[in-house]
């Protein structure tokens, strides 16, 4: 069992953005990560601030050969 989950890039169609589709699917996928007693959560995201508002951290910032920030949300 790992204690360090990742959630990888989704995305919500441009009609239904804006309505908390997204929000409710992140949240889910932390619930369960919390179900199977997850730890630490990374993602990588353009949505810097949205993904801070569901509690992430950042943990490293876009560069020349990097485009995305990575993100934790520690859960314990």
């Amino acid at each position: 069992d790992s204690s360090a989950f990742g959630i990888c890039t989704g995305y919500v169609l441009p009609d239904q953005q804006k309505n908390g589709v997204g929000t409710e699917l992140i949240r889910h996928c932390i619930q369960r990560i919390r179900e199977l007693n997850g730890e630490v959560i990374f993602t990588t995201t353009k949505k810097v601030e949205w993904v801070k508002k569901l509690g992430f951290k950042i943990i490293d910032t876009p560069s020349s050969y990097v485009e995305w920030t990575i993100m934790q949300l520690i859960l314990k």
